[in-house]
């Protein structure tokens, strides 16, 4: 397989994989006390944080092999060592590994919780904060450059609680529906509308960090030549991906607030609510994913024109 697909196909499931562990914990740990109580581990779990460390250290052999112009199955051992001993880079991508291992412990040994998911969402939140060392933001240097990568790494949580949340809504929509529960019905509901204040928070986050990264990878005022390029091209993807799931997001709200009549006015319309939330939902799913694969091309993609 060329390496041309290797290196951003495993940055993909990568990044798949941290932005839903990290989100889907820390969206667990704020709604463990309510209707989001959960006594098991899903089978999408334990294979996601199983699968982690494998597919962090394979994306990081991808990278260093890109980088010295080899397959990752021909790299030297003592070359590998070196790199990543004298490189911030390198040191990151060994971080990141080692803090999904760890994040096994409250990710499988431990019952489901407020506490174990907390812990499991801080170190999946650490290790994907490290991604930010292994993009455009690892060019930089001195304050500029970690406050590249601090902005970077805020960019990538907000959008990692952003898709828990779709996640979550979309679990707990699937079981209000199968279970024709009218009060688990109203509880989602009621959940939809109280997120809305924190949805809103996290969409200005991402934007804003957005911007800061555009910023200081090619510079807004650069805007239209980097248009030109196949960064700019992606971005302008991305962007739309996002403004579609905003779209959807916005329906999500719609649909929630109209719950409460719906219901007084029986069950029919209740579950009719129900079946437009879990399309929407799972369509704005779909198009986070896209995202995601969007965003591994882009990192490793040059915003100069007349790069490759």
């Amino acid at each position: 397989m060329a390496m041309e697909l290797v290196q951003p196909g495993m940055r993909f499931v990568q990044y798949a994989l941290l932005l839903g562990l990290f989100g889907g914990f820390a969206f667990h740990a704020m709604t463990a006390h309510a209707f989001a109580r959960t006594k098991d581990r899903r089978n999408w779990v334990i294979f996601a944080a199983m699968a982690a460390p494998v597919a962090v250290a394979f994306s990081l052999a991808t990278d260093i092999a890109a980088m010295v112009g080899q397959s990752p199955l021909d790299l030297d051992g003592a070359a590998v060592a070196s790199l990543v001993g004298a490189t911030d880079f390198g040191r990151a991508g060994i971080v990141r590994v080692l803090t999904v291992v760890l994040a096994w412990v409250p990710a499988l040994l431990f019952r489901p919780s407020r506490a174990s998911s907390s812990i499991a969402a801080s170190l999946y939140g650490a290790a994907l904060g490290t991604l930010a060392w292994s993009g455009h933001a690892a060019v930089g240097e001195g304050f500029a450059g970690w406050l590249h990568r601090l902005n970077d790494a805020a960019h990538l949580l907000a959008a990692g609680l952003w898709l828990g949340a779709i996640g979550w809504f979309a679990l707990l929509v699937l079981r209000a529906h199968a279970g024709s529960d009218p009060e688990r019905t109203m509880a989602l509901a009621a959940a939809l509308k109280g997120f809305a204040p924190v949805g809103a928070a996290l969409v200005l986050v991402v934007a804003l960090t957005g911007v800061v990264n555009s910023q200081m990878i090619f510079g807004l005022g650069q805007a239209l030549p980097v248009l030109s390029t196949r960064y700019g091209q992606l971005l302008v993807v991305k962007l739309g991906l996002v403004a579609l799931m905003l779209l959807c997001a916005r329906s999500n709200r719609s649909t929630a607030r109209s719950i409460p009549d719906a219901w007084n006015a029986g069950p029919a319309p209740d579950q009719q609510a129900l079946q437009t939330m879990r399309r929407t939902l799972l369509v704005e799913l779909l198009l986070a994913v896209a995202v995601i694969a969007v965003v591994a091309w882009l990192g490793l993609a040059s915003p100069m024109p007349g790069d490759s």
